[in-house]
C-alpha cells in the first residue's frame, strides 16, 4: 500500500478480463480495486491496479498508467503479469519518467461451495526487482508475497432474510517479504569531510484488507424483483478496507484507506467509482478518488479468452 503523502489522488483503472461471471448462480465479487479475488466467482481475478493514476500537489503532479493482463492456465489456476509507467513533474524541473517494477502474480482457487456460495484462493506475487527505473521509485530488490483471498455470499441465508441476501464478503491476507532486508548508500559529510554509511530498512508488510458489497442485480434477478429500472438494477454499492502492517526491522504504524463506492456491472463491461480515505496521519491527510472500467473480453470474444489454456 503506496502511502498517500497527503496528495489528492485519482486513478482510473481498465482491466482485461474476467475468469467466471457467476458463483452459484449469482454476480457477486465483481472487481473491486485493491484485491484480487477467488477466481470462480469474480468479475475480475485482478486487484485493479489496472489503468492510470494522477496525484497534485503544491508544486508537483504525478501521473501514472498500468495494465495487468490475465491467462486462465488451468481451470483453477490463473496468471497475471502487470507492469506501469510514471510521469512525475515538479515545478521548474524536468519531468521524471520511467516505468514501475514488473510484477508476476499465480492464483489458485482450492475451494469453492456452491451451496453456501463460498470460495477460497491461494496466490502468490513476485515483484521483480531492478525492472523498473530508481528515479520514479521503483525498488533495485524484489518482493514476494504468500497469500490467501476468499470470498463469501449470503444468499444461503432463509427467506426471512431476504432483504441480507445480496450482500457479500471478499478479502485477502498476505505477508510481503523483501528480498533485501536493508539499503545501504555512501554520502559524504559536509562538516568532517568523511564517507558515511546510511541504513535505510526494508520491513515484511502484512498486507490485508476485505470488501463488502450488495449487488442490485442479485436482489433483482434472484431474490425479490422491486422494481428497479435502468441503470440501477445494475449497481452494486461497496465499501472496502484496504491495509499494511509493518511486522518487524522498526516498519512503522499501519497504513491503509478505507473506500466507499459504487459499480455499474453489464455483460461486456464494468464501470465503478470509489473514494480514497486515510485512515491515519500516516497514510495522507487528503481524500482521493479511484474510478475503473473493465472489459470482459470472455464475453467479447468467448473462443479465445472462456477456456483456459490447458485442461479445459
Amino acid at each position: 500500500m503506496a502511502r498517500l503523502s497527503g496528495l489528492p489522488t485519482l486513478l482510473f483503472c481498465c482491466s482485461l478480463i474476467r475468469i467466471c461471471p457467476w458463483l452459484c448462480g449469482r454476480p457477486v465479487f465483481s472487481g473491486h480495486y485493491h484485491h484480487r479475488r477467488p477466481i470462480r466467482g469474480q468479475r475480475n481475478v485482478t486487484p485493479n491496479r489496472n489503468g492510470n493514476s494522477h496525484a497534485r500537489a503544491a508544486g508537483g503532479e504525478r501521473h501514472r498508467c498500468w495494465c495487468r493482463p490475465l491467462v486462465l492456465i488451468l481451470p483453477n489456476t490463473a496468471l497475471t503479469l502487470s507492469d506501469g509507467y510514471q510521469i512525475q513533474k515538479t515545478v521548474d524541473q524536468r519531468a521524471l519518467t520511467g516505468f514501475d517494477n514488473a510484477a508476476v502474480n499465480l492464483l489458485y482457487e482450492f475451494f469453492e461451495n456452491d451451496k453456501h456460495e463460498a470460495i477460497t484462493s491461494v496466490g502468490f506475487t513476485w515483484e521483480i526487482g531492478g525492472t523498473g527505473r530508481q528515479s520514479v521509485g521503483a525498488d533495485s530488490f524484489s518482493r514476494f508475497t504468500p497469500i490467501s483471498y476468499f470470498g463469501k455470499g449470503f444468499g444461503d441465508l432463509p427467506d426471512q432474510l431476504w432483504l441480507l441476501r445480496p450482500f457479500a464478503i471478499t478479502g485477502e491476507l498476505g505477508l510481503t517479504i523483501p528480498s533485501r532486508a536493508d539499503n545501504r548508500s555512501l554520502s559524504l559529510n559536509p562538516v568532517t569531510g568523511q564517507k558515511e554509511v546510511t541504513v535505510s530498512r526494508n520491513p515484511d508488510n502484512l498486507q490485508w484488507g476485505f470488501a463488502l458489497e450488495y449487488s442490485l442485480i442479485y436482489l433483482q434477478e434472484h431474490v425479490k424483483d422491486i422494481g428497479l429500472k435502468a441503470p440501477f438494477n445494475r449497481l452494486i454499492p461497496l465499501v472496502e478496507f484496504s491495509m499494511q502492517s509493518p511486522v518487524n526491522r522498526g516498519g512503522g504504524v499501519t497504513t491503509g484507506t478505507i473506500n466507499p463506492g459504487i459499480i455499474w456491472s453489464g455483460q461486456y463491461c464494468q464501470f465503478g467509482i470509489e473514494a480514497l480515505i486515510p485512515v491515519n496521519s500516516h497514510t495522507g491527510h487528503n481524500i482521493g478518488l479511484v474510478a475503473q472500467m473493465h472489459f470482459y473480453l470472455d464475453d467479447i470474444f468467448p473462443r479465445l479468452f472462456r477456456k483456459p489454456l490447458f485442461g479445459g
